[in-house]
């Protein structure tokens, strides 16, 4: 029961032969009180935990592997060379890479420009998660775990501190996408918007960021809503992701690369994924095997 002129949720203990027992709501109102402290605190916490784990030391040590030297030199050529930007990104997508372009431009072609992105990129990612929790179950205690988890997570933190982040990138693009999708099902305003961050999850890292419309693709099946196939926002939303995605396809075909997005398609996205052509211990089809295995199971399983 609502109090009237209240966002106080009364219970029935607190009602006494038909009447409010204002002793008893005092208490109450002093444990939700303190309830929210409690979690304005914890969120506090939250707070100045990741930025101590995601920026403390953040240009010191050495880069983590061959991948964090290989993104790092493409950024330097990149610098002495920035109209040759088709041919030094090839088949890669390129948002992440323009990203660190200007992140070294702002703090230089070093250890701390190179690996500023991926942190940033990790802050975000606790923030949406917590709204995301807010928004599937409308409780801040939810969502404060929901956030806390992510932090907790070993690859989570590694790969916040590494040049080599843009999965981290690609998990906010795909968290915001989501996000505003499911605002969708209330206000269907929110779909192009959701279709703008699925674009650019694309631009990320190519066809893993359809992830969203694959995701809120399901939540309408299972909910029926049913309606939404016939707002026109809902196109709309698919519109704009098909748009933003095939930016880059198109602009490298105008300067003369169609070799790189073919590449692009028949080496990264198709042999990648179906074979052993980078050294997967396992037989073809190792990502579907990955998806449909135990372990992938599992995960959707949470998801």
């Amino acid at each position: 029961m609502r109090l009237p002129g209240t966002n106080l949720d009364l219970d029935l203990d607190l009602l006494h032969g038909g009447h409010v027992d204002f002793g008893k709501l005092n208490v109450h109102q002093l444990v939700v009180r303190r309830q929210e402290t409690w979690i304005t605190l914890g969120l506090a916490f939250l707070f100045l935990l990741a930025c101590f784990c995601l920026f403390s030391n953040l240009g010191q040590g050495s880069l983590f592997n061959n991948d964090d030297a290989i993104y790092g030199s493409l950024i330097w050529r990149l610098h002495h060379s920035p109209h040759s930007i088709f041919a030094q990104l090839g088949w890669r997508q390129p948002l992440y890479y323009l990203l660190l372009y200007v992140s070294t431009w702002i703090f230089g072609v070093n250890e701390l420009g190179l690996r500023m992105v991926a942190a940033i990129s990790g802050m975000l990612v606790l923030i949406v998660t917590y709204w995301m929790g807010l928004r599937l179950y409308r409780d801040r205690r939810v969502a404060l775990v929901a956030a806390l988890v992510m932090m907790a997570s070993l690859l989570f933190y590694l790969f916040t501190r590494r040049v080599r982040g843009l999965d981290i990138t690609l998990l906010l693009f795909i968290e915001l996408s989501v996000l505003f999708g499911l605002a969708a099902f209330d206000e269907p305003k929110h779909w192009i918007t959701a279709g703008l961050f699925a674009g650019l999850a694309v631009l990320t890292k190519s066809v893993v960021g359809l992830v969203p419309v694959a995701v809120l693709g399901f939540a309408v099946l299972a909910m029926r809503r049913w309606d939404l196939l016939r707002r026109w926002q809902t196109y709309a939303g698919l519109g704009v992701a098909a748009a933003v995605s095939s930016l880059w396809p198109l602009m490298a075909l105008t300067h003369g690369n169609a070799a790189g997005i073919w590449q692009h398609f028949i080496f990264h996205v198709g042999k990648r994924a179906m074979t052993m052509v980078v050294s997967r211990h396992d037989t073809s089809f190792y990502y579907f095997k990955m998806l449909w295995g135990f372990e992938g199971l599992l995960g959707i399983f949470f998801l």
